[in-house]
């Protein structure tokens, strides 16, 4: 800005950060060492209505990513409406869905993984049917045994 030249041995670019949400009451979202645990990138379990896109940093920029992810979260968070329970939930009960252990994302994995959920997304009306009815029914049985 002011025009000084220099001959340095070292760049340093700091990349550090802290990962906090201090705008949502405390406890509310899970982070562990500035990883955000939610499931798909977005969805935290037991929480409808709140995503949390933009805590993740594909390796080479999101440039190829940003357009089919924002269609696919679009979709998914318009489908929420037609769910009992919320999407985090119903990903969180999945055997393939894995809480991030970073915060650095693989974008050739993530544009695998976008393009599968699309063809996923009716499977998740039909968990979402299985555990709210088995959710009802454990209810249903606590307030049976309740009543004995």
């Amino acid at each position: 800005v002011d025009g000084t030249t220099g001959t340095y041995d070292m760049i340093v670019a700091a990349t550090g950060f802290n990962t906090t949400f201090p705008f949502l009451p405390e406890g509310l979202v899970d982070v562990k060492n500035n990883v955000v645990q939610v499931y798909g990138g977005a969805f935290p379990p037991g929480l409808r209505g709140l995503y949390l896109v933009g805590w993740a940093q594909a390796r080479n920029g999101f440039g190829r990513l940003i357009t089919p992810l924002a269609d696919l979260y679009a979709r998914m968070i318009a489908l929420q409406d037609e769910l009992q329970l919320p999407l985090g939930t119903l990903m969180e009960s999945s055997f393939t869905q894995k809480l991030p252990t970073s915060h650095l994302v693989d974008p050739e994995k993530s544009r695998r993984e976008i393009r599968l959920a699309h063809w996923i997304l009716p499977l998740l009306k039909l968990r979402d049917k299985r555990m709210a009815r088995k959710q009802k029914f454990n209810a249903d049985k606590s307030g049976l045994a309740a009543r004995v």
